[in-house]
């Protein structure tokens, strides 16, 4: 599995930054079932989310 952020225009960069490192847990895990990344929960929410919808995307 390769994740990769290709758009997030609404994101505050810093935010972005922080919650990017989500990315390592989800493809240790191969799973978007990881914890949130303080200082950054919304962003890293949103990474979950995304990476969620497109698991359940490829599965069908």
């Amino acid at each position: 599995m390769n994740l990769n952020i290709l758009s997030a225009p609404a994101e505050d960069g810093a935010y972005l930054q922080m919650a990017s490192s989500i990315i390592k847990d989800i493809l240790k895990n191969q799973s978007a079932d990881v914890d949130t990344i303080s200082g950054a929960t919304y962003s890293s929410t949103g990474i979950r989310a995304a990476t969620a919808k497109a698991l359940e995307q490829a599965h069908k």
